[in-house]
C-alpha cells in the first residue's frame, strides 16, 4: 500500500500531499483510491513523456465532444473496426485513415 512504499513519509507530510492531490479534482468528483489514482497518472504522464518533447504539455483538442457523439451515432465501436486492413497492426492504411475521416466528416456535419 501507500504506507510501505513510502515509509520514510511522515503523517503530516502525506496528509498535506493528500489535501495537495485532491485540489485537482474537479468538484464533486468522487476518487475511491487517490493511491491508485495517481499511479495510473504516473503511468500515463510517463508514456506521455515518451511520445512528446520535454515541456510539452498534454491537452484535449478543441471538437473532441462533437468526434464522441458522431463515434456513438455511428456505432464505430461495432462498425469501424471492419476497416481495419489486415496487416496493418494498430495503424490505419492511408487508405482506410481516409474512410475514416470522410466517415466522420460526413457525420459532424449533422451535429
Amino acid at each position: 500500500g501507500p504506507r510501505r512504499e513510502s515509509a520514510n513519509m511522515t503523517g503530516p507530510q502525506r496528509r498535506r500531499l493528500r489535501r495537495l492531490a485532491k485540489e485537482y479534482l474537479r468538484p464533486g468528483v468522487h476518487v475511491a483510491d487517490l493511491h491508485e489514482s495517481l499511479v495510473r497518472i504516473q503511468e500515463q504522464r510517463t508514456q506521455w513523456q515518451r511520445y512528446v518533447e520535454v515541456g510539452v504539455v498534454p491537452e484535449v483538442p478543441l471538437g473532441l465532444g462533437d468526434v464522441q457523439v458522431a463515434w456513438q451515432r455511428v456505432h464505430a465501436e461495432e462498425n469501424l473496426t471492419t476497416f481495419i486492413e489486415k496487416g496493418a497492426g494498430h495503424v490505419l492504411s492511408p487508405k482506410m485513415w481516409q474512410h475514416v475521416r470522410q466517415v466522420f466528416a460526413r457525420h459532424l456535419k449533422q451535429a
